[in-house]
């Protein structure tokens, strides 16, 4: 729940990956599944392949309002991602220019430049 995920290159993981506080890193990886997280920063990076969703929840419990800082998503060169980018609450978005994505769901969605 609150440790880091790291899926090295070649790697395939046959369901969901989800953190609440860890930041998760695909490097050259499949999914078949989503990927979840709540205040952890995703990178998803080399080619990956997420077949389900990218989902940042919104926090829970008495001191959901307490993050100062969006979540950073990083999605890199050539990454796929079969289903949508989905943010619950803030984040800050690095999407390369080479990645397919789905439809990017979110009122609070800043982008920097990921090219």
């Amino acid at each position: 729940v609150n440790g880091s995920i790291e899926i090295r290159p070649g790697c395939e993981v046959g369901a969901n990956v989800e953190t609440v506080n860890g930041r998760i890193e695909l490097d050259n990886a499949r999914v078949a599944g989503d990927v979840e997280t709540v205040n952890g920063h995703l990178r998803i990076l080399n080619g990956s392949e997420v077949t389900g969703n990218v989902v940042v929840r919104k926090p829970g419990g008495w001191n959901f309002n307490r993050r100062n800082k969006p979540v950073h998503v990083e999605i890199g060169q050539g990454v796929v991602v079969h289903g949508n980018l989905i943010f619950e609450h803030p984040v800050e978005l690095q999407l390369h220019d080479s990645a397919r994505v789905g439809e990017i769901i979110g009122d609070e969605v800043t982008t920097v430049d990921g090219s």
